[in-house]
């Protein structure tokens, strides 16, 4: 079935790169003006490969990305997810909507788990599952929200998240640890900036929980 999408205008354009000079090939909307097309390459929004990239592509990938957050915050119901995708990717082509850039780039992040400032992981008891929630940790690290642990990380698990920390480039305090006893203080004491984590996250996890929980600011990964 057609969608929507497809009766607006396409035309390849001729849009020289900002950053070498290099003429890159780009299908985008008809009635968008140079300028549009252009921030549209500088954001990521108009993607694909070896000097041919697609507006289109990039405004669906957005839209479905929204759409999926919007479900997991029950702002939608599921199975109007793909009606508001179309809708929103409508809306972004036709110009009728501009989202804010940051946005767009985390929509389209491999990272990018989610639209939230912070997200927390109920840490597993059992060790082979520390693996994936060692990789729900670089997730949202890499999609620049802040993290909150509960539970207690195995030494080596912890030493993971503190590479992963440092490797992405993040602040000392973007995962915050409430281990629920005392065991893991002397897991952390040669490891100061997860010690130092585990231990503000004692003090302050159990409001900031309660309060990300109250205003839906992130889910339980």
């Amino acid at each position: 079935m057609a969608k929507a999408i497809d009766q607006l205008g396409w035309r390849r354009r001729d849009i020289e790169s900002w950053d070498d000079g290099e003429t890159i090939e780009i299908l985008a909307p008809e009635r968008w003006t140079d300028q549009a097309v252009a921030a549209a390459l500088e954001t990521g929004l108009a993607v694909g490969a070896h000097g041919r990239l697609r507006i289109r592509d990039g405004v669906e990938a957005v839209a479905e990305r929204i759409a999926g957050w919007a479900v997991a915050a029950d702002a939608i119901e599921a199975e109007e997810e793909e009606a508001f995708a179309e809708r929103l990717a409508l809306l972004m082509a036709s110009d009728a909507l501009r989202l804010e850039r940051p946005l767009i780039r985390a929509s389209l992040g491999v990272g990018a788990c989610a639209a939230y400032s912070a997200c927390c992981i109920d840490w597993p008891t059992q060790g082979p599952a520390e693996t994936d929630a060692i990789s729900s940790v670089q997730r949202v690290l890499a999609s620049g929200a802040r993290l909150a642990i509960r539970g207690a990380p195995s030494p080596d698990a912890m030493d993971a998240i503190d590479a992963l920390t440092r490797l992405l480039g993040r602040e000392s305090d973007a995962v915050r640890i409430a281990p629920g006893d005392d065991a893991l203080t002397s897991i952390a004491a040669d490891r100061p900036r997860l010690a130092a984590a585990a231990s503000a996250g004692a003090r302050r996890i159990d409001a900031s929980l309660s309060t990300v929980a109250a205003m839906r600011g992130g889910p339980t990964a």
